[in-house]
């Protein structure tokens, strides 16, 4: 079988012999040159042509450049990391005078399909599994607010009127203000007892310990600018400190599972605290504080006991069992 490519009076002659297969692995940046440059062969505007010399007959049409142009981007949107595949096998025959040219052929429609499917599932059980591991951190979202607020609506951001920022700190006496602030480091009490509990062995899981922590570090922060009167920063913090305090809840009910009886006795009551305004704000919010960090401990507590029971469970089966 033999290729002419034709340009003005000169002609080169190419032989291929046997089966020959090309794969040629393009990026999708280079792709649109590539389609180009492979249809630009079938243009006769007078500037050349190219031809196959098969079978007595020369047939060369412009039309293939506009079948083949959409067929080629089709093929480059829906399937853009897989490589382009130009099968030479059809061109097998003799040499006896020229057919129609033919332009390497692009891997079957039914590839595309599949491969297309292929992603569609893909991205339906990535998403599943994202929301059946991952939920708990979806709150983290409220820590996109202020940036929002700043970055595209050109204004301080706010708090809802149904969870207004409490500002009753103007009339406080310094020290009450320091108690109040002093509450959050309960947070890190529990965080330091939770880590203790892991190096002694005690199968926490280990983002238990850093999540009371980050958030311990959020509500201070969150508290000293709304203590200090720092309207805007405690509006945007507030926020912040809401969205990281629900996701680690959150993560404990994930990994912890329910609480039991009395971690979830304790932390309706605290949660409770937070119906009491105005005055007595600053009190009932440092006793959330300190009740919400017993309530962790108790909490990750409720995991080993599950596990314990869990283990002691399986042992008496086994043993029954022999």
């Amino acid at each position: 079988m033999t290729i002419v490519h034709a340009k003005g009076d000169q002609q080169q002659a190419v032989l291929l012999t046997g089966r020959m297969r090309a794969r040629i692995i393009v990026q999708h940046c280079l792709l649109a040159s590539l389609f180009m440059q492979t249809c630009s062969a079938f243009d006769t505007s007078g500037t050349g042509i190219a031809a196959l010399r098969v079978k007595g007959r020369t047939r060369v049409s412009a039309s293939h450049k506009a079948v083949y142009t959409p067929h080629l981007a089709l093929y480059s949107a829906l399937d853009t990391w897989r490589c382009v595949s130009f099968n030479f096998d059809d061109f097998r025959g003799s040499t006896r005078g020229t057919d129609v040219f033919r332009p390497p052929k692009i891997e079957s429609w039914n590839s595309m399909v599949r491969t297309t499917r292929r992603l569609v599932r893909a991205s339906i059980l990535g998403t599943r599994f994202a929301l059946q591991t991952s939920w708990w951190c979806f709150p983290l979202i409220l820590t996109l607010i202020p940036p929002y607020f700043f970055l595209v609506l050109g204004e301080a951001p706010t708090t809802p009127s149904w969870w207004p920022l409490q500002q009753v700190f103007d009339d406080m006496r310094p020290e009450y203000i320091a108690l109040f602030l002093l509450s959050n480091s309960a947070y890190y009490a529990s965080s330091a007892v939770l880590f203790r509990d892991r190096r002694r062995g005690v199968p926490h899981p280990l983002m238990l310990p850093w999540l009371t922590l980050v958030a311990g570090l959020a509500s201070t922060v969150y508290h000293y600018y709304q203590s200090m009167g720092v309207t805007v920063a405690a509006e945007a913090l507030a926020y912040v400190d809401h969205g990281i305090a629900i996701s680690a809840g959150f993560y404990f009910l994930r990994k912890c599972g329910f609480p039991r009886l009395g971690t979830s006795v304790l932390g309706i009551s605290g949660l409770s605290l937070f119906k009491f305004r105005g005055d007595q704000y600053p009190a009932s919010h440092s006793l959330w504080h300190i009740v919400s960090a017993l309530t962790i401990i108790s909490w990750a507590n409720d995991l080993v006991a599950k596990r314990k029971k869990y283990i002691a469970r399986e042992l008496s089966s086994k043993r029954e069992g022999k």
